[in-house]
């Protein structure tokens, strides 16, 4: 268990940055607004917001986010508040006015911060009817016995990152932060760890493949961003977000500040990075409240959620609800917004509000994310010229935008028929219809040949993975991945392309490739062709024809097969052998030449042919010949052009 002696050392940044922002920023704000706007008296008769008989001076623009504020919680605190608080809220509220969408979410902490307080503990708490999994995807085998609390799984995405997202499933002693200022709050809450099997004093097997599987969640949430998100405890004076996964109640049974909602977590200033404060200042904002009580999927998802409120997003919301729970049908996967309410969509993304009746159009959530985290640089060329050299049976990536496109060469030795499988990130429950499938990219897969037009491409329209099937000569290919929208048969359904992203595997056959990796002198390729292994050696027989795998390799015959391999005959046109036709195999990629001799003893072979290329596959000799002894040599070398 920790103790956070000197409050707690999490950070959720998005906190400081609403306090100091705006003390920071209101004097030059209301100066602009008093030169350029009409000063207007508000007094308590025409405003209940304000103390009796007191008086503030107020832009007509304030006024009316003041008016704009409805009976409700946020409204009841809000009154409470000091004349220069109420005046900073609402210059928050100016700043963002999508903010007057959310106000049956938004509240205030007893200093006049805002935070969320997200989600029905009603609707969360409804249990999905589980079905049996249709996935490829295997739970992992790392977890053998259960842990000591102390030690949950160690997971880590991204550990170079300067800024980290701490997923903190083993509870903590909160203190001395802005959710323990309220007169009616705790000097500490006790907060308990993430449990689903009644003991708290160790994770289960189920219990640590639980927090794998909300690690996974997040990760692809925020993969391709210059983020850590973390199962690890960072260190001291380090940047990061606290996400605090626990029960609605800590070990004293105090209710936390979460207990009636699914997550909560103070609004981000705008303008303002996670680093612009002190490590004190971003802790005492901390943390980010996510109930532990909810199912796997939906607790990834709050997180993702709750830590887009502390990066300063709003909801997305429709022109009647404030949360846009998503849609369905069309033949598409269903699909939701992060910052919506898309507990039992497949698919859940960052959005810029491009959906139907959406409330929230000028959020753009990408770019938010870019702003504070920044992209990471892509892993994959993105066009031919600069395309990765495929090796191997499987090819990682990662799609960070609906612009990326990700490009793979390869080389085939022989004919082969290829099987490309391309998969983004999915969870156990992908394929169930009212489940989240994990993943936010829907992936696209073509196969170029070497004149740079298509051959091939699938994109199936009702589920996020692709995989194609070609027969190809040998030569050289190239393979595109990129991240698409899908557009259902009703309206609305499917979704843009603009949060289609996150990584992918691409698996496929073992390739017939130009290389040796093995470095035996036979291509690789030609050893999958005929072996399906690289375990024979260049000196090996498998036929028990007397020749080698490397001599069959050159001569181009078939090492499988005792009565394949190169050889040389011959017909005679007249009696004195002055015409003589050779004869052979010939192979493609080869070069043949005939050599003669008339005494094997004192004479030696010369080269009477020069380079015969295939399909060349005969040879006349017609030269003089005066000896009774005539002895021929066929040669063949790789065509290394």
């Amino acid at each position: 268990m920790k103790f956070y002696a000197y409050f707690f050392l999490t950070l959720s940044l998005a906190v400081v940055l609403v306090f100091f922002m705006s003390s920071r920023s209101f004097d030059s704000v209301y100066q602009e607004n008093s030169s350029e706007t009409e000063i207007v008296e508000i007094q308590s008769q025409t405003s209940k917001l304000i103390s009796n008989n007191k008086k503030v001076n107020l832009s007509n623009e304030l006024t009316m986010y003041l008016n704009l504020i409805p009976e409700g919680k946020f409204k009841d605190r809000f009154s409470c508040l000091e004349l220069e608080a109420q005046q900073k809220v609402l210059e928050r509220i100016k700043s963002s006015p999508n903010l007057t969408n959310d106000f049956n979410s938004l509240r205030l902490t007893y200093g006049g911060d805002i935070y969320y307080h997200c989600f029905s503990c009603e609707q969360l708490l409804k249990k999905k009817g589980l079905s049996q999994p249709n996935s490829n995807k295997e739970s992992s085998n790392l977890y053998a016995s259960a842990v000591q609390i102390e030690n949950p799984p160690l997971l880590s995405s991204r550990p170079e990152a300067n800024v980290a997202i701490f997923l903190d499933f083993n509870g903590a002693d909160i203190q001395g932060t802005v959710w323990n200022a309220d007169p009616d709050a705790p000097s500490v809450y006790n907060c308990r760890p993430y449990d689903k099997d009644g003991d708290e004093t160790t994770f289960s097997v189920t219990e640590q493949k639980n927090i794998e599987y909300i690690w996974r969640e997040v990760c692809e949430d925020y993969a391709g961003f210059d983020v850590d998100v973390t199962t690890i405890e960072p260190a001291a004076d380090t940047y990061f977000y606290h996400a605090l996964i626990t029960p609605a109640t800590d070990k004293n049974g105090q209710n936390c500040p979460h207990y009636d909602a699914g997550g909560i977590a103070i609004l981000g200033t705008l303008g303002t990075k996670i680093d612009d404060y002190t490590y004190s200042q971003v802790e005492y904002y901390s943390p980010a409240w996510i109930r532990s009580e909810y199912e796997k999927d939906n607790i990834g998802l709050i997180i993702s959620h709750e830590i887009g409120h502390n990066l300063t997003l709003n909801h997305h919301g429709t022109t009647s609800s404030e949360y846009y729970g998503g849609h369905s049908g069309g033949g598409a996967p269903s699909w939701g917004p992060i910052m919506g309410n898309p507990f039992d969509k497949n698919v859940t993304q960052w959005s810029n509000g491009d959906y139907q009746s959406a409330n929230n159009t000028s959020q753009d959530d990408l770019a938010t994310l870019n702003f504070h985290f920044e992209y990471i640089e892509d892993n994959h060329g993105n066009s031919f010229v600069n395309a990765t050299e495929l090796s191997g049976t499987t090819a990682n990536g990662l799609i960070n935008n609906a612009s990326d496109l990700d490009f793979f060469k390869f080389s085939l030795a022989a004919s082969q028929t290829i099987t490309f499988d391309l998969f983004p990130y999915t969870n156990t429950t992908y394929n169930l219809s009212d489940w989240s499938w994990g993943g936010n990219a829907d992936l696209e897969i073509a196969i170029y040949n070497e004149s740079y037009e298509v051959i091939g491409s699938n994109n199936p329209n009702n589920k996020l993975d692709a995989s194609l099937s070609l027969s190809l000569s040998a030569g050289n290919y190239y393979v595109r991945v990129k991240a698409v929208g899908v557009q259902g048969s009703l309206s609305p359904s499917g979704f843009s392309s603009y949060g289609s992203r996150g990584e992918y595997n691409l698996y496929f056959n073992e390739l017939f490739i130009v290389g040796d990796q093995d470095e035996d002198g036979v291509l690789d390729g030609w050893e999958q062709q005929y072996f399906g292994t690289l375990s024979y050696t260049s000196s090996d027989d498998p036929d028990g024809d007397g020749f080698s795998n490397l001599d069959e390799f050159i001569a181009g015959s078939d090492p499988t097969d005792q009565n394949s391999f190169l050889s040389l005959s011959y017909f005679v046109s007249n009696q004195n052998l002055n015409e003589m036709t050779l004869s052979w195999v010939s192979v493609e990629d080869r070069i043949y030449n005939i050599y003669y001799t008339d005494n094997l003893k004192f004479s030696p072979f010369v080269d009477i042919s020069g380079d015969l290329s295939y399909p060349i596959q005969n040879y006349l000799d017609s030269r003089i010949k005066t000896n009774n002894f005539h002895f021929y040599k066929l040669e063949v070398r790789r065509d290394l052009k």
